[in-house]
């Protein structure tokens, strides 16, 4: 057999008589679901006898032909289909115009197109490539079974993940074991096979291939299909592989179990996995296990009531799980966990005959769909099923954040639906679609219960907790210090905010705060705590506030200078840095928050620009406490280095340094700067800000904390007036940190925003180091900055002054190909809001605002930003200051919900 699989599921084609003469064993079950036969004949090509659905692309559901589970094989050229809820559309021509070709899995979306790998049994299983218009085209980089001709019979795309996109070639028609192939959008590279990091069939001879790819938590799931030894299942995270479960492990399937088919529950935090023997003579029926991250169990064997239910298949949504049920002998059949059991919804072979036996299930745009495999062709059967809600993200938030509830079945469009929090409705809705809509936490809402109600019923109930929190490692109240935390409130009322303190030996102190409508307050830190203390800081509030933290400083007694980030609002285990320095005028810091009720271990891994990676364990935070770290010391001198901190527990990261800064010229500038670490990294950052005019010195740090390689590729808008944007890209090793002086890439005086891109998740800095002067102020330091992984259309700075002694600038980067028009606000402390301004931001390029100038002097403001027009766009706002014993400049990049 060229496609599909070898030895035992030969046996079906031999019984395909015999299972047509039987007849249907069962009556149709009292429960049944009305279904409603959408397609049948193999919608248009009665050579699509083995059927099953794809991934929805571009809101359409795609239809694809495929001899991948072995039960039929197409005798002629195959088609694949979109189905937009009422009609099928053909996708391009039958095989694409290869009649070798005997099936089209369209299986996973990489930037933004859908990836179709092909089932060939003589040229070769190939990747086509489709934008939603004209016609698929073949990835010629991957003819002829990536160049190893029929013996790589079936190309399956797998997903995207780390950045890449991950592609299994089959060989089970020759017994050979799988290759897997990664995709950067540019290259293929083989990440599985001879020569390649790992071997063919990730060391197992007998392992085949995957067809039924899942995902499990934030890693991708290979059920791996293997006729000698029984199926394994591998996990890879982007980097590395590790082997789950393989039969006769604790709580795992014997040998006889061949193939299997995963689905995963968010709200269960478990993996479920449909097996199958393939015995199509005296089957033991399909069994259906479930993994919870740590041990395998049996959920139901014996084809649930039926040993002739050979396959299955699950699928979960919210809270149902369905399972479908391959079944030569009656014909397929769909069942739902009911209880402590499973509960037939359908009729055998959906209309009571045999004629339909193997069978594949989804859900989209409110209805359930069944895709069948029948000799007459393939059908599609359909009924209606409620929305369904696997997370929120965030899973809790404040009043008037938002939240992106994802799931299936909400519909297309919006129209009658609507979203509850414990009962209160939604009243900002930012998008809607099938699986994602995205909402404001209501007015009123209270801790309890989200729902979805739409024309098709009521979803499922998931909890949430209405309260947003912002967290500060750093905070000092020694000689020189001076720590302050800013609230903005832009409501309509005033918000009651509580604060907690948090010490190193673990005690707390609390404080509440009243912030008056559309205002910003002001707290003394050093009032409230008291001199000398280290002091990390919670802040907690039921409705929306964003708050910063400035501090300034006389380091040593020498060095001046202040900084300022925006709190976290998260906790995670994992923190990243891409900025960091040991050499001679540099104190790093590590400023670590443990808010938790057990001791976090840490793991420093240092990923340095002289020696790669450079890993440091051994350090601990005690619960409710919070510790420093000097890089100095853990890492040694003369690094120049990135970060990512590791813990086993959930923590805030934060990293001061400070300086006396030689630069280029021996420049003695003397400061410092902090920034908040992230736990997440990305494939892009932004930079608003930015100048190489006289006495300012701009950089870039790179950080890459792949196994592999990669690419930075950079664009740097200029000024207006001041030339085209400029190209680069920077090759970044593995483990490592690159550092670029950009004042080299684009020349002197030049007014500069930044985006970076990579086909792999990084982290990007941009430290700035100045001699700043302007009217009558004047000062010397530096800050950093993290990029922004994205533009968007709302921001919000907690911080601001114009009083004497202080210029504040905001600078708006619109990376867009139309202009933005942005309305600005200014929350003060003294009088309110004051009237919104409407600012241009041209096309490619940044406008600048002086705020002094802008909202007037003597304020101290909180200031919001909103795109009402054209493309989104970025936000930071750079200080400069000289006032009391502190000079030196602070920035940040503005807070977006």
């Amino acid at each position: 057999m060229k496609n599909g699989f070898p030895g035992r599921c030969i046996a079906v084609l031999g019984c395909m008589l015999l299972a047509l003469s039987l007849t249907s064993l069962c009556a149709p079950p009292a429960g049944a679901a009305t279904w409603t036969r959408i397609a049948s004949g193999g919608v248009t090509n009665a050579n699509n006898i083995e059927m099953g659905p794809g991934v929805v692309y571009r809101g359409l559901q795609t239809i694809f032909s495929t001899p991948i589970t072995g039960i039929l094989q197409p005798p002629g050229p195959v088609s694949m289909y979109t189905y937009n809820g009422s009609a099928f559309a053909q996708v391009g021509p039958d095989s694409f115009n290869n009649p070798n070709i005997k099936g089209t899995q369209p299986t996973a979306i990489y930037n933004d197109k859908l990836y179709i790998g092909t089932a060939n049994g003589t040229d070769g299983g190939e990747i086509f490539v489709w934008d939603g218009s004209d016609d698929p085209v073949r990835d010629d980089a991957t003819a002829n079974g990536f160049g190893l001709g029929g013996s790589s019979d079936t190309a399956i795309p797998l997903d995207a993940i780390g950045g890449n996109l991950l592609v299994a070639v089959n060989r089970s028609s020759t017994g050979l074991p799988f290759l897997l192939y990664e995709y950067d959008g540019s290259n293929w590279s083989m990440l599985a096979g001879p020569g390649a990091p790992h071997q063919a069939g990730l060391g197992n001879a007998h392992n085949y291939g995957v067809v039924f790819c899942g995902k499990f938590e934030d890693k991708l799931v290979l059920p791996v299909f293997n006729f000698t030894d029984g199926i394994e299942v591998w996990t890879y995270d982007g980097s590395s592989f590790e082997l789950i479960g393989e039969a006769g492990g604790p709580g795992c399937w014997d040998a006889s179990q061949l193939i299997g088919s995963v689905a995963y529950s968010p709200l269960e935090g478990k993996l479920y996995m449909g097996t199958s023997d393939l015995d199509f003579f005296s089957p033991g029926g399909g069994r259906l296990y479930a993994y919870d991250g740590s041990a395998w169990s049996l959920v139901v064997g014996s084809g649930i009531d039926n040993v002739n239910n050979l396959f299955f298949c699950p699928l979960v949504r919210g809270e149902d799980l369905y399972v479908a049920a391959g079944n030569v002998a009656q014909g397929c059949r769909i069942y739902q966990r009911s209880g402590g059991g499973f509960t037939p919804i359908s009729d055998y072979g959906m209309d009571g005959t045999n004629n339909n036996m193997g069978l594949l299930i989804t859900s989209y745009n409110a209805e359930l769909l069944a895709v069948t495999s029948n000799a007459n062709g393939g059908e599609v059967w359909t009924t209606p099923i409620a929305p369904s809600i696997d997370r929120l993200v965030p899973d809790a938030a404040a009043r008037g954040w938002k939240v992106r509830i994802e799931g299936h079945d909400f519909m297309d469009s919006q129209g009658g639906g609507a979203v509850t929090f414990n009962g209160v409705p939604v009243q900002s809705y930012l998008s809607w679609s099938d699986t994602d809509i995205e909402v404001l936490v209501p007015p009123g809402a209270t801790d309890g219960p989200v729902r979805v109600s739409q024309s098709n019923g009521d979803s499922n109930e998931v909890d949430f907790t209405v309260e947003g929190n912002y967290y500060f490692a750093e905070g000092y109240t020694g000689a020189g210090f001076q720590e302050y935390l800013c609230i903005g409130n832009a409501n309509d009322d005033a918000v009651s905010a509580s604060i907690t303190y948090m010490y190193p030996d673990g005690s707390t102190q609390d404080q509440a705060v009243e912030v008056p409508p559309k205002s910003r307050t002001t707290v003394n830190v050093n009032s409230l705590v008291g001199p000398d203390r280290e002091v990390s800081a919670r802040i907690t509030s039921v409705d929306a506030i964003v708050v910063e933290r400035p501090m300034y400083f006389l380091y040593g007694g020498v060095w001046s200078g202040g900084h300022d980030v925006v709190g976290a609002t998260e906790t995670s285990a994992s923190w990243y840095f891409a900025e960091g320095y040991t050499g001679a005028g540099f104190q790093e810091w590590i400023c670590v928050l443990n808010p938790g009720d057990n001791p976090a271990g840490l793991t420093f891994r240092f990923m340095t620009q002289e020696e790669g990676l450079r890993e440091v364990t051994g350090f601990s935070v005690a619960a409710h406490s919070r510790a420093s770290f000097r890089a100095n010391q853990i890492l040694g001198d003369n690094y120049q280095t990135s970060l990512e901190l590791v813990s086993t527990q959930p923590i805030v990261a934060e990293r001061p340094m400070y300086f006396d800064y030689s630069g280029t010229a021996s420049r003695g500038w003397k400061g410092g700067h902090c920034v908040m670490g992230t736990p997440t990294l990305s494939r892009s950052y932004y930079f608003a800000e930015g100048t190489t005019r006289s006495n300012f010195e701009e950089w870039l740090t790179l950080q890459n904390p792949n196994p592999d390689a990669v690419t930075i590729l950079a664009t740097y808008q200029l000024g207006p007036g001041q030339g085209a944007p400029v190209q680069a890209a920077y090759d970044v090793p593995a483990n490592y940190r690159r550092t670029i002086y950009v004042p080299g890439e684009v020349g002197m005086e030049k007014d500069v925003s930044v985006l970076l891109t990579c086909t792999r998740d990084f982290l990007a800095e941009r430290p700035m180091y100045f001699d700043y002067s302007y009217t009558d102020l004047r000062a010397q330091g530096g800050h950093c900055v993290i990029g922004s992984p994205e533009p968007a259309s709302d921001w919000f700075l907690a911080e601001g002054y114009t009083g004497p002694g202080f210029n504040q600038w905001i600078c708006l980067q619109n990376p867009g190909d139309t202009d933005a028009m942005a309305e600005v606000t200014y929350y003060t402390q003294e009088v309110g809001a004051l009237a919104t301004q409407r600012v241009n931001v041209p096309a490619r390029t940044r406008n600048t605002i002086m705020v002094n100038d802008s909202a007037g002097r003597g304020y101290q403001l909180s200031t919001g930003i909103k795109v009402v027009s054209g493309p989104n766009i970025v936000v930071e706002r750079p200080m400069y200051f000289n006032f009391s014993i502190w000079n030196g400049g602070h920035d940040v990049v503005g807070y977006t919900p």
